[in-house]
């Protein structure tokens, strides 16, 4: 298991509550809603996101879970320290916030680069799991997912975030939606615009590093795979390779989403999330 620091601070949270936590030597800019006494969810965001990509499924159990989300290492309004960023660490800041908070137990739901690192806490340290909901995650990293994010820590070095805004979206989402532009799209954009470069990047290179698929039939915590039906960079067949690995894992795809599901169907996304909780 990896070594991880404690928080040095433990604050009085209302209801909702967006603070800072320092671990591991960073400020990770986190939230926690919901109900007092209820199980918690704690929920992962992608790359170029934050905690707000999750907002929908929050609202949605806040009367039954007591909620956490954070914002990753370099991403969001966390800190960006200077990379490269590995999984070991940034599974490391998720142990330290949660131990912060006082989080002994979670679900966790964590969309791509979030959902992989619930493949590494599953993997070590399922003790602090309840379940895995892994959204648009695969485990593993082959050639061309390594040359594309490669790819785009040089776009960033070059044009700044700008120069990934609107490739990004039309790698995650489908093409019927960047052509109708729906609204929520303009709402991810602006979360890339926001990315530091240099948190970027570090989350870029642990990515180029994914490898997780060798040890997912060592997974024992209840699993849900969900993904969109057109996801570039999760695909269907990816998706379902991963679940059959893990013993008891169940695959869903959520028709007409791409990588962003819980954002371009979340009446679909939702009905797989709330049914996965009410079966444990």
């Amino acid at each position: 298991m990896s070594s991880y620091f404690r928080g040095e601070t433990e604050p009085t949270l209302r209801k909702e509550d967006s603070v800072k936590a320092s671990v591991n030597g960073i400020n990770i800019n986190y939230e926690v809603s919901g109900t007092e006494g209820k199980p918690w969810i704690t929920f992962s965001h992608a790359l170029c996101n934050n905690l707000t990509l999750w907002d929908e499924q929050a609202e949605l159990l806040k009367g039954d879970y007591r909620i956490l989300r954070y914002d990753h290492r370099g991403l969001g309004q966390s800190d960006a320290p200077e990379g490269p960023y590995t999984f070991p660490m940034i599974i490391a800041d998720a142990l330290a916030l949660m131990d912060h908070v006082g989080v002994e137990k979670t679900h966790w739901c964590g969309l791509s680069i979030g959902g992989m690192m619930g493949y590494g806490l599953a993997q070590d340290h399922d003790d602090r799991l309840l379940s895995l909901i892994a959204c648009d995650s695969r485990p593993d990293a082959p050639p061309d997912y390594q040359d594309y994010f490669q790819h785009r820590i040089d776009v960033a070095a070059e044009e700044g975030m700008e120069g990934l805004v609107e490739s990004t979206i039309s790698r995650w989402f489908t093409p019927e939606s960047v052509a109708a532009n729906i609204p929520i799209l303009d709402k991810v954009r602006g979360m890339i615009r926001s990315t530091d470069v240099t948190g970027h990047a570090g989350c870029c290179r642990a990515l180029k590093t994914l490898a997780f698929g060798s040890r997912l039939g060592e997974i024992r915590t209840p699993t849900l795979i969900i993904g969109g039906a057109k996801d570039k960079g999760a695909p269907p067949e990816a998706l379902a390779e991963a679940a059959k690995a893990i013993p008891g894992a169940k695959h869903v795809i959520i028709p007409d989403a791409g990588h962003i599901s819980n954002l371009e169907n979340p009446p679909a996304f939702n009905i797989a999330l709330t049914e996965f909780l009410s079966s444990l």
